[in-house]
């Protein structure tokens, strides 16, 4: 009689597990619209709240905050498309090709970096080429992600309560309302920390471009402000190589101001966005810069900043398991 219950355990649990894995398998490719979603649907639970107080229809409410996401996702990107086409024109048009060949050459000539440097640039036009024709075909793939993604959104917005009553019963630990307390906080730590220093990045990127002369200020503004997600590394990818551009030209005073602009950015990224983060919450940025890279290998731009979110979420749950250890 044993046998046969232990029989009927290992072949339920082998059951059990196919079943997950085969689960898994079909919610991988959407795993990143999952996320995105549960991130979305946090960040805007407390307009719908508000909607639904004075409408006093749930999904007409749902209905309004995802066309609200909508618009805010998919306008500026139809925005900054339209400037970056234009601008781009514009500065490919300016950039002295011939000047910054001669200074290549003059360079290479002397040194053994002759017979490297046309191989590297062989190797970064094919790198952007295939990279590019595969951006091209994901578009279809993207499109789909995105639609996935504002579905479950709308549902996820609609079941916020019943939702998070099941996350606290899930839950085994003791202080759950201070863990979820901890959760929000960080999660709004974060996305405010990150928000300003993008602002205040792009912002000082205008002006400095501006006060330099040099041209598309706005669209280089608005690509540090996405670059600025990315702690310590985020301006510099724009100021070095632009820094290197300019002195082979010939713009040396140009290339000065611009390095210590990049400087001014990389200072504000070091000291700043520790001190506006750990205003709310006590997260070191390392633990954001980790989040980041693994959550972009993982998930693509969403891991953003869905990585320094899960990350930090699961130190504050490893945290408290401990803590309710030594407790008890």
């Amino acid at each position: 009689m044993q046998k046969e219950e232990l029989a009927k355990k290992v072949a339920y649990l082998a059951l059990l597990a196919i079943l997950f894995y085969i689960s898994y398998l079909m919610i991988k490719p959407f795993i990143s619209a999952i996320l995105a979603s549960v991130f979305l649907a946090f960040l805007f639970y407390p307009f719908y709240i508000r909607l639904n107080n004075i409408i006093k229809n749930p999904t007409i409410s749902a209905t309004l905050i995802i066309l609200i996401i909508v618009i805010i996702i998919i306008g500026p990107l139809i925005l900054v498309a339209q400037i970056l086409i234009k601008e781009s024109i514009t500065l490919y048009h300016l950039i002295n090709i011939e000047q910054i060949q001669e200074s290549i050459t003059a360079f290479t000539e002397a040194t053994f970096l002759r017979d490297i440097i046309p191989s590297i640039i062989e190797r970064g036009l094919t790198y952007i080429t295939s990279n590019a024709s595969n951006f091209l075909i994901s578009i279809p793939e993207k499109i789909f992600v995105f639609i996935v993604t504002i579905y479950s959104t709308f549902y996820l917005i609609l079941a916020g309560d019943t939702f998070k009553k099941k996350i606290k019963a899930f839950l085994p630990f003791k202080n759950k309302e201070h863990i979820i307390s901890n959760i929000i906080i960080t999660t709004k730590s974060i996305i405010y920390g990150t928000f300003i220093i993008a602002v205040i990045e792009a912002i000082l990127t205008i002006i400095g471009f501006y006060i330099l002369g040099i041209s598309s200020p706005w669209v280089w503004g608005v690509i540090i402000a996405f670059l600025a997600l990315i702690p310590y590394l985020g301006p510099a990818i724009v100021w070095i190589p632009y820094s290197i551009i300019l002195a082979l030209q010939g713009d040396i005073n140009i290339a000065i101001g611009m390095i210590i602009l990049g400087l001014i950015l990389s200072s504000i990224d070091t000291f700043l966005r520790p001190k506006i983060i750990n205003q709310r919450a006590a997260i070191h940025p390392v633990i954001i810069f980790i989040g980041i890279i693994g959550g972009i290998q993982i998930m693509g731009i969403v891991g953003l900043l869905v990585g320094p979110l899960i990350l930090s979420t699961a130190l504050i749950l490893i945290e408290t398991h401990f803590q309710d250890e030594i407790e008890s």
